[in-house]
């Protein structure tokens, strides 16, 4: 496909089965078969014909909006679309449940910077002036820029938040709870932390490997042997990191 037809030029059963199916995929596949056949024949679409394409059209569009509705409703994530015009479209019950909104504010069509203006008014942007908060959602939209943060909420919960442009305009949030996770790693923190304060206050020199021989953790004493930065060496090869013969000394036979 993609060549253009000249004047008069009849169209391949290829072209017009292309056709068909192209608008089926719209229309849905009698009223593209009428649309077809109507120009096919050379006649206008009769009135009782446009009825049963626009009746068709509504049912192909209400039944692809319940399908995506379905699939976002199965997804753990919090979710929200918002058109070119900056107004709601889709959500799941996930996003209402992560924010507890009044009923009057979630609705189809509903401006989104009333949406963004009540989590700003109820700290969920943090510290600053709620407006500001705002507007620089408005302009991340606005802009198509794709961006990911967390967020510490007051309830001590944490949500990771992604945003991302749609083609057509618009954008696509999700929200995920990740406070979790967040405790686990907090926690890996200071257990590393509580580990590093008792190995840093002995002489013996300790490091820790993987099994490729990458650095996992080094004391002070033995940085201080070696005069290496711990920052600098850690998932890196230790043959990398030692004179060679050094290296050679302390390689596993």
């Amino acid at each position: 496909m993609g060549k253009p037809l000249d004047d008069g030029t009849r169209a391949s059963i290829d072209i017009i089965q292309f056709t068909e199916r192209f608008l089926a995929s719209v229309l849905g596949a009698s009223s593209a078969r009428i649309v077809v056949n109507s120009a096919l024949q050379g006649r206008g679409i009769g009135i009782s014909d446009v009825i049963s394409i626009v009746d068709e059209a509504s049912q192909v569009l209400e039944f692809n909006r319940a399908l995506l509705q379905a699939t976002i409703e199965n997804i753990n994530q919090g979710i929200s679309v918002v058109d070119q015009n900056l107004r709601l479209v889709v959500w799941n019950q996930r996003y209402l449940e992560l924010f507890r909104f009044p009923d009057h504010l979630i609705r189809v069509g509903a401006p989104i910077d009333r949406i963004f203006r009540y989590n700003a008014h109820n700290g969920e942007y943090g510290p600053g002036d709620p407006e500001e908060h705002v507007q620089l959602l408005l302009d991340n939209i606005r802009e198509g820029q794709p961006h990911r943060y967390v967020r510490y909420r007051q309830d001590g919960s944490v949500l990771e938040v992604q945003g991302n442009p749609m083609p057509g305009g618009g954008f696509v949030y999700t929200y995920q709870d990740i406070t979790q996770q967040k405790r686990i790693e907090e926690a890996l923190i200071r257990s590393e932390n509580n580990i590093r304060i008792y190995t840093d206050n002995v002489p013996a020199l300790i490091a820790y490997f993987d099994k490729e021989c990458r650095y996992l953790f080094t004391n002070r004493a033995y940085e201080q042997a070696f005069n290496i930065d711990r920052n600098a060496v850690i998932g890196r090869r230790f043959e990398d990191v030692l004179p060679i013969k050094q290296a050679e000394e302390r390689t596993p036979g």
